[in-house]
């Protein structure tokens, strides 16, 4: 009898965690590609949980060297707001504007870090509190450079 309470008691604990620990923060598009002649893109966070949030977005450079990500802060491409605060249940819209205009001589890859941040009147708490950082890829296109992917196929019977 004690084992089967120590199994019930398990799995409502797994239950009951795997609940605490889901994130509530969602974020639309995934991939934020911006075209040559675009000056900004938006992307949504989405709020399912039950209550408010705050977000930090910041913007990083990317590039790969020797299979190693290079992230480097930047101003090219800006975030307004760049602390946004969503309601619970709600949605906040954020521009990402570029800095420059005109577009790239090349395509650029940069990095969106999107940060939970603590309440400002939290209490304080005796339990682990999560704060999920979210990484989502930008793409910014040079002339010329987006359109039909070069495809080829063929088929050979023997």
């Amino acid at each position: 009898m004690r084992a089967l309470a120590r199994i019930i008691s398990s799995g409502l604990l797994t239950i009951y965690c795997a609940g605490t620990f889901a994130a509530s923060l969602e974020i639309t598009p995934v991939t934020v590609e911006l075209e040559a002649s675009q000056n900004g893109q938006v992307f949504t966070l989405h709020n399912n949980g039950t209550e408010a949030l705050s977000a930090q977005i910041r913007v990083y450079s990317w590039n790969q060297e020797d299979g190693d990500d290079q992230l480097t802060l930047t101003r090219d491409l800006i975030a307004s707001p760049p602390i946004a605060q969503v309601a619970a249940g709600g949605e906040q819209i954020v521009r990402l504007v570029r800095a420059h205009p005109g577009g790239p001589a090349q395509e650029m890859a940069y990095r969106l870090f999107i940060d939970e941040l603590p309440p400002p009147n939290a209490a304080p708490s005796t339990g682990i509190q999560f704060r999920f950082r979210y990484s989502v890829p930008v793409f910014l296109y040079a002339p010329g450079e987006r359109g039909a992917p070069d495809t080829h196929w063929s088929l050979e019977t023997h």
